[in-house]
């Protein structure tokens, strides 16, 4: 696999020329791999008692670095190597077979091998070669054939043991983070959930030796946790030397289980040193709060929040992990109610009321097709509710039972009614309820007849012929979108397959979010392998479609909300570039496709400089930066714990009214005209027979 790179230069245009004539819909380009079940229970790498010398260790190190980012993180890649297997294979003996399915990456030690493709002969290949490395991340056909061309020596690693690692490697900071933050009385009360949301934003801070990180007599709205290093603590507030006292009235918290402050010096002031664990000022959440205790909330030098009465100053190179009051308010509302004494405990509550109805399946009567795919039929209906009153015209989304059955979608299907019954929003499709026959399971939806985006971007000429829709239009859907989402994330759910196929247009050109069959609760609860609830801060189920995948979701780091913040700044980026920002040259090429994404945690997102010029607006490079961050913590919108935050951004203000986009009022230059000519009822296939289990149903 050659050098990539994540700079979106002029050659990009030279894809899109290849990409034009062959870009094709992403319906049927999805995966689905799950990760909870398989490793969130069991995240232990068993060594393969393999004695490693440390020449073969480098080599297998180099040639992992290879493999997308993983030349970043040296500790990963020597737990990969102790969780491979040495294999001899005779001459002449596919490991690779093209089209069929693999769980195994290959790295060459010894001999030689040859590749082809449908039969031609591509190259050979000999020491520290990979191959099948796409198998690590979900159950993708082989792409070529690989033969030993004589008897060669290869170390191999599974998808389990390559999972597991990222898993333990993703969530051991993350309960790191959690525990030394339950080490304050003050955030020991907030509920698990919410605690694994507060966790999810931390921003990562870092500083050189000697920095001074805050100072006294400023304000600051961030309340810091030491990650890595150590730094001194002074204040002119406290006399004497001794730590407990420095800690007492400046309210630092340090862990219990280790003694991370010490005294530093006999100056008048108090002084001390923190390390690893320590938390420095959560008194601006009550300063903030107007709470006792709480740190003066005032205004210095045109910033507002608490008045420090300390000075931090790094003493090593240090990493801090902070959260803002502003944050901690938004995600988990009044900061009083949640700090008080004696707060009852939170209980976790849907947001959004369920608003389901019954419907009677005698009454409807379906007119014509609007759109069929693999999972059903979507027709057009009239409803009559009584004789006196004139009938009502839905969409009835039918779905296969025996399909469901079969392809183990059962659980997906019952999740997206679930979820889809308690949005509420003008720019999410409205479920109305659901019905069932002996074959059938039936969604009762409003009708969008306006198509979808993806017709817009790729089949309207006027944008795709100028090679993007205009800046205003982008950023009215991008309004809309964005408002869908933020309904979404306040619900606790993440959407995980945002693509222009999932976005239709009714009949005023606005857009509204379809298909919830990837959406999760994130975080949730569920039973570990002893039986015990358990909080899952975070998914580890790979899902979606290639090209709209997030780094962390690719990789099996864990994602949550972030990651649909991700698929909108490749979403703006195609609507005015009519093309996604990381598509390979060869567009089935899924391995180039995940080494571009890959190379921003490498090397991070550089845009062409005429990006602007295209788009004719100073904004677009810039917001499509914001949103395309390799770290999670840090695309726009998690760092402000707001998705609808991401509106604020000029790419948006500077052309779009965002309360007009709620209010309906907005008149988008572009309104769909409405396809009349629908296929007739008559062509619907016939529905195979389901004669399982009914009670599998029961819900519907």
């Amino acid at each position: 696999m050659g050098a990539a790179s994540s700079v979106m230069t002029d050659e990009r245009e030279g894809v899109k020329e290849e990409n034009d004539s062959v870009r094709k819909r992403n319906l049927n380009n999805v995966i689905f791999d799950a990760g909870e079940t398989n490793y969130a229970d069991d995240a232990s790498i068993d060594d393969q008692n393999i004695d490693i010398d440390a020449e073969t260790e480098d080599f297998l190190i180099s040639s992992l670095s290879k493999f997308f980012f993983m030349s970043q993180n040296q500790d990963i890649a020597k737990m990969m190597v102790k969780g491979m297997k040495r294999e001899k294979i005779d001459a002449n003996v596919s490991i690779i077979t093209e089209g069929e399915s693999g769980t195994n990456l290959f790295v060459v030690e010894s001999g030689k091998v040859e590749v082809t493709m449908n039969g031609e002969f591509i190259r050979d290949m000999a020491r520290g070669a990979i191959v099948g490395e796409l198998a690590l991340l979900y159950d993708a056909p082989r792409s070529a054939t690989v033969r030993t061309v004589e008897r060669s020596s290869f170390w191999t690693l599974s998808r389990d043991i390559f999972k597991k690692i990222q898993y333990i490697s993703a969530n051991a900071s993350q309960v790191q983070r959690g525990k030394w933050m339950v080490q304050s009385p003050d955030l020991a009360k907030l509920t698990a959930i919410d605690l694994s949301k507060l966790v999810g934003t931390l921003q990562v801070m870092s500083f050189k030796t000697g920095d001074v990180i805050i100072t006294e007599g400023q304000v600051t709205n961030f309340v810091y946790i030491i990650e890595k290093g150590k730094c001194d603590v002074t204040s002119s507030t406290c006399a004497g030397n001794m730590a407990p006292d420095v800690l007492k009235k400046l309210q630092l918290i340090k862990p219990k289980e280790s003694a991370s402050v010490e005294s530093k010096d006999e100056s008048g002031e108090g002084n001390c040193e923190v390390h690893e664990g320590c938390i420095i000022g959560l008194p601006v959440l009550k300063g903030k709060a107007g709470m006792a205790e709480g740190w003066e909330w005032t205004t210095v030098d045109g910033k507002t929040g608490g008045l420090s009465p300390l000075t931090m100053t790094a003493t090593s190179d240090i990493e801090i992990i902070a959260f803002s009051a502003e944050v901690f308010e938004t995600l988990l509302g009044s900061i009083e109610k949640v700090l008080s004494p004696g707060k009852s405990p939170k209980v976790d509550k849907e947001i959004h009321k369920n608003t389901e109805r019954v419907f009677d399946p005698t009454r409807f009567k379906q007119m014509h097709v609007l759109g069929a795919g693999s999972f059903g039929t979507v027709t057009m209906a009239k409803y009559t509710e009584s004789k006196t009153e004139p009938p009502v015209e839905y969409a009835l989304k039918s779905l296969s039972k025996i399909n469901i059955v079969e392809t183990g979608q059962l659980r997906h299907v019952m999740d997206e009614r679930l979820i889809l019954s308690q949005m509420n929003s003008a720019f999410i499709l409205r479920l109305f309820g659901t019905y069932q026959t002996p074959h059938t399971i039936v969604m009762v939806t409003e009708v969008v007849p306006g198509g979808d985006l993806w017709a817009v971007i790729y089949e309207t000429h006027p944008f795709y012929r100028d090679r993007g829709i205009p800046h205003k239009l982008t950023a009215f859907y991008g309004t809309c979108l964005t408002l869908a989402l933020s309904h979404i994330h306040q619900a606790g759910i993440v959407f995980r397959d945002l693509k222009p196929e999932n976005v239709m247009l009714d009949q005023k050109g606005y857009l509204k979010l379809i298909d919830f069959g990837f959406a999760k609760k994130v975080p949730f609860m569920k039973k570990d392998a002893n039986g015990e609830m358990k909080v899952y801060a975070k998914s580890y189920t790979l899902c979606g479609t290639p090209e709209y995948l997030s780094p962390e979701l690719i990789f099996n780091l864990g994602h949550n909300q972030s990651a649909d913040i991700w698929a909108l700044g490749v979403m703006l980026y195609e609507m005015l570039m009519t093309i996604t920002p990381f598509a390979p040259k060869r567009p089935d090429n899924i391995t180039e496709l995940f080494t571009n994404i890959a190379m921003v945690k490498k090397n991070g997102l550089v845009l062409s400089p005429k990006m602007n010029d295209h788009t004719k607006t100073p904004h677009s490079a810039d917001i499509i930066m914001q949103l395309l961050k390799a770290d999670p913590a840090e695309r726009l919108g998690v760092q402000e714990g707001d998705t609808r935050c991401i509106l604020n951004h000029p790419f948006f203000t500077s052309v779009i009214d965002e309360a007009a986009v709620m209010s309906g009022t907005e008149v988008p230059s572009f309104v769909p005209s409405i396809n009349r000519n629908y296929d007739p009822i008559s062509t619907i296939p016939p529905i195979r027979a389901f004669h399982g289990d009914q009670t599998l149903f029961d819900s519907f």
